[in-house]
């Protein structure tokens, strides 16, 4: 791919470089990138060099990194009302926009851009998505294996700073039949059963303790392993 993507970012997400790996990681992928300290020259104004840049040259898309940084950033935020204006009415409304998100939620984009496509940094495909955004193709999705079984710890337990609580849940359906092994010359459970989900206490009377009791995704039951 010859045609850059155009991104516009805050400059103190630059601070450690951060900025610059990402377009390390788009140029590696073959996805050459266009920003403000390669493509704009110092001294002249900056909003003439932006409409020049995307009415008239050659882009892939327009890509704005949307932080807690730029979502602060005045300056920012009149770029991206610049350039959604201009990349519209020179481009037309199929010219790929393109959110990427970085430790913000969707609810936080900008309104403009929550009706585009939205590729959040933390997912391990998003190249793909930022390349199939430009190609203007659904994104080649790579499947990625998960257990049947989610397990999660939680230290402290029930605000217990001594306590600690593995909890382990289908992802569907119920588990029958479980038991849990633990090493004997390590930290002894002091109870176990079922209860609620995502830290949840154990709902069940210690007589019931040692019965088979099924655990459920749809009951969000879990089991647990209180170690002190």
């Amino acid at each position: 791919m010859s045609t850059p993507l155009w991104i516009t970012y805050a400059w103190i997400d630059n601070a450690e470089g951060d900025f610059d790996y990402l377009v390390q990681q788009l140029v590696a992928a073959g996805i050459p990138a266009l920003y403000d300290r390669i493509a704009l020259v110092p001294g002249r104004k900056l909003w003439e060099q932006l409409a020049e840049k995307i009415s008239s040259e050659a882009l892939a898309g327009w890509a704005y990194l949307i932080t807690p940084h730029s979502l602060s950033s005045q300056a920012c935020k009149e770029e991206l009302a610049y350039a959604l204006d201009r990349a519209l009415e020179a481009k037309g409304e199929e010219f790929p926009l393109i959110g990427l998100l970085h430790q913000v939620s969707i609810r936080d984009v900008p309104l403009p851009l929550k009706v585009r496509l939205c590729v959040n940094l933390a997912n391990p495909d998003w190249i793909e998505e930022v390349r199939s955004a430009i190609e203007s193709r659904p994104p080649r999705r790579t499947i990625h294996l998960q257990s049947p079984i989610v397990t999660r710890v939680h230290r402290p337990y029930l605000g217990d700073d001594s306590a600690t609580a593995i909890e382990f849940r289908p992802r569907f359906g119920e588990i029958t039949y479980w038991r849990i092994a633990y090493p004997v010359a390590g930290p002894q459970p002091s109870r176990w059963g079922c209860g609620p989900a995502n830290g949840g206490g154990i709902s069940l009377p210690p007589s019931t303790w040692n019965r088979k009791v099924p655990l459920s995704s749809a009951s969000s039951r879990a089991c647990w392993s209180n170690h002190k």
